[in-house]
């Protein structure tokens, strides 16, 4: 997610979640899902509707995007809202 994406999620919780470096798990998923869904960043709204490393194994939609559309989008974001922000302290380049 960008920086930008984190800095509103950060202000809409009132605390800045800490990853766990020795799981890759999400640390805004809580219990019942994800704790930010109305504000969830981009790659995760992409996550489902993508092919490649977005393509959830449980969601099939009619139609999904293409890696390079997924990655066009991502891309677009991150100019509007500055460098990734890497929740799992695993990173991907685009």
């Amino acid at each position: 997610m960008t920086r930008a994406e984190w800095k509103h999620i950060c202000e809409r919780l009132g605390y800045e979640p800490k990853a766990d470096p020795e799981t890759p798990r999400c640390p805004l998923l809580g219990p019942d899902g994800c704790t930010v869904y109305d504000i969830r960043p981009a790659v995760c709204r992409l996550f489902g509707a993508a092919e490649g490393p977005w393509q959830c194994p449980n969601v099939r939609p009619d139609r999904v995007l293409s890696i390079a559309r997924a990655a066009s989008i991502l891309i677009k974001i991150r100019r509007l809202g500055g460098p990734w922000v890497y929740l799992t302290g695993r990173s991907r380049a685009l």
